[in-house]
């Protein structure tokens, strides 16, 4: 269990159809020691549309973990989808802490996780 987690955030799976721009912006990274977050998401926008909120922490990013993501190329791989961006995240209030251990946790569990991709 993560003490640092409200009992009540849960993974949350959305897909942002089409290109950028998406509608929010995003924080964080390995180099800054902290979760890849939401800072904010634009009214009326293709993320707000599709219910992605301030304070979401991103698990994958286009079937990519992100524990390990500087914010640079995570940035990359959100501006290099083209056909939709498919984002895996965590939703509930918790600390700082909390997001970089709910990012390890998520990133450890897929570990043993066989993906295959349909071309």
């Amino acid at each position: 269990m993560i003490s640092a987690m409200i009992p009540s955030s849960q993974n949350i799976s959305i897909f942002l159809p089409g290109s950028i721009p998406f509608g929010f912006k995003m924080q964080g990274g390995r180099e800054y020691r902290a979760p890849l977050t939401i800072l904010s998401v634009s009214s009326g926008g293709k993320a707000h549309l599709q219910g992605l909120k301030t304070g979401d922490v991103l698990m994958e990013i286009n079937s990519t973990l992100t524990h390990n993501l500087d914010h640079t190329t995570a940035m990359k791989h959100i501006k290099s989808a083209r056909e939709g961006l498919h984002l895996v995240l965590t939703r509930g209030t918790m600390t700082h802490e909390g997001g970089l251990q709910a990012m390890k946790e998520y990133s450890e569990a897929q570990d043993g996780i066989l993906r295959v991709d349909t071309l």
